[in-house]
């Protein structure tokens, strides 16, 4: 919208290159928008020629797809009662959101075995929309019950500074080290982020009919090796058409001749902290009857 356009603080590029080189077809070549903290349907590829309107666009992709409805809207509902229509769900902004990147899927640690490592490295991501930005990252090692704080790092914030703003558009990164022999009784890792309007990840996630939007806590499972020696990791799903993931048809599948052995800790030391946060599910269902 108009106001969008004009301020100074929502950035808006027409991009033609990506690192240094010319944009691929299939990143929108020969011209594509971008608009850092929003959704990738909003972002025109193979552009052409811009015009200004004064009224939303009337396309079909504009009203049939980027959009959340409420959990209980099917698709049938959501035709005979004009939910696409409705302005208020519509996607623009991206939900906070966070991810691991190691372990990686289908790698394994030793925690039985000489010479093991002490710690094992565990780290990701995090990002969210509306110039907002991450202030810290968690992890669980008992299904979300309890949390501990891991070392946030924000790429952004000199640049930022530098600004005068305080708004954040980039990806920050999270690390910690957790002791090896939590693993032996460890059946999943979680991870979740909280940004600076208090926004944190919701541990399940809402149905709605475009399947959109989702960003509860991901999980990594933890299944033991069958020679007793460690332990081996399964991410949800693959990129791309790669095959394995918890939420697949080959769950629980650990492929031998591919696997990659685990980065250890960085220091070797465990970080020292309380937990961020403790939930008692059980006690809270008690109260509640």
């Amino acid at each position: 919208d108009m106001g969008w356009a004009l301020d100074k603080e929502r950035e808006a590029l027409l991009a033609f290159k990506q690192n240094g080189e010319w944009l691929t077809p299939d990143h929108g070549a020969p011209l594509r928008t971008l608009l850092p903290g929003v959704i990738g349907g909003r972002m025109i590829k193979w552009l052409s020629k811009m015009k200004v309107a004064d009224a939303p666009s009337e396309s079909h992709y504009h009203f049939f797809d980027n959009r959340v409805l409420p959990p209980h809207v099917d698709a049938e509902l959501a035709n005979q009662e004009g939910w696409w229509y409705k302005p208020e769900y519509i996607i623009n902004h991206i939900n906070i959101n966070s991810a691991m990147f190691e372990p990686q899927h289908n790698s394994f640690f030793r925690t039985n075995w000489p010479g093991a490592a002490k710690t094992m490295k565990v780290c990701g991501y995090a990002y969210v929309g509306g110039g907002l930005k991450i202030i810290r990252a968690e992890i669980s090692l008992d299904g979300g019950k309890s949390w501990e704080i891991t070392d946030l790092t924000r790429p952004e914030d000199p640049i930022a500074e530098a600004r005068g703003t305080d708004k954040h558009w980039c990806w920050s990164h999270w690390e910690t080290e957790i002791d090896a022999a939590r693993l032996n009784g460890c059946s999943e890792i979680c991870c979740r982020a909280v940004d600076s309007n208090q926004n944190m990840q919701p541990m399940f996630l809402t149905w709605n009919v475009m399947g959109m939007m989702n960003n509860c806590l991901f999980r990594i499972k933890v299944h033991q090796l069958e020679d007793g020696t460690g332990v081996w990791f399964e991410h949800p799903t693959q990129p791309g058409n790669q095959s394995g993931g918890w939420m697949t048809e080959d769950a629980g599948k650990f492929e031998a001749a591919t696997a990659t052995e685990c980065a250890p800790g960085r220091t070797g030391l465990p970080p020292n902290r309380p937990t961020a946060a403790v939930w008692d599910s059980d006690a809270v269902v008690e109260n509640l009857s």
